[in-house]
């Protein structure tokens, strides 16, 4: 490998320390630089793994889609529930209202009665 040394950066260039770098340039483009039918090839594996990742990602949002309306759906039988629920319990307070209501009223009038019994 052309490996230059301090002193040789200040001497002279000769033919022979050329040829040596060419021969290593040319070796490391043989090993480090693509050829155009191996980028074309490289290109055509791109595209495929683009064109399946790209078919994956709409089979994935298919599925998302199907399992969001899954959770709407769910969600909205959890709701009317909740919403039954809520509405049975205002009708059972007010239900509890109206019999206390009724209760302190025979109350009042018990003791009205026992008083005028006793008077």
């Amino acid at each position: 490998m052309f490996n230059p040394k301090k002193e040789d950066l200040e001497r002279p260039v000769k033919v022979r320390d050329l040829i040596e770098f060419k021969d290593e340039l040319g070796d490391f483009i043989v090993e480090t630089v693509a050829t155009k039918k191996e980028l074309a090839s490289l290109k055509d594996v791109v595209l495929k793994t683009q064109y399946k990742l790209e078919r994956k990602m709409d089979n994935m949002k298919d599925e998302f889609t199907g399992m969001k309306d899954q959770v709407l759906t769910s969600n909205d039988k959890v709701a009317h529930e909740l919403k039954a629920m809520r509405e049975e319990q205002s009708s059972h307070s007010g239900n509890h209202k109206d019999i206390t209501d009724t209760t302190l009223d025979h109350e009042r009038r018990i003791k009205r009665l026992e008083s005028r019994a006793s008077a």
